[in-house]
């Protein structure tokens, strides 16, 4: 279990950290585009990350920790929304 928890935050770090890089960024991006491209990336490279392990000696594929990967990117981005509904709400 405890695993799956690291899988989790790093995860969540690593969605953190694009979403970040796309927010200081010289551009401007769509909420959207915001909110969904660090998960897609995160994810992407998640299962990437899974695939590759089949390649190497003594680690295994394991939907589990798509799954904790998954979570954690969601779960940060789900946050992120969360603070940007709340500013908007104190605004109005």
């Amino acid at each position: 279990m405890a695993d799956k928890a690291v899988h989790f935050c790093g995860y969540a770090l690593l969605c953190w950290l694009v979403a970040m890089g796309m927010r200081r960024a010289q551009r401007s991006y769509r909420t959207a585009t915001l909110m969904v491209v660090p998960v897609v990336f995160a994810i992407l490279y998640g299962i990437l990350n899974e695939i590759i392990q089949t390649f190497v000696a003594a680690r295994s594929y394991e939907i589990g920790d798509m799954v904790a990967n998954t979570l954690g990117a969601v779960s940060v981005q789900a946050g992120f929304a969360y603070a940007r509904f709340r500013k908007r709400a104190r605004n109005v």
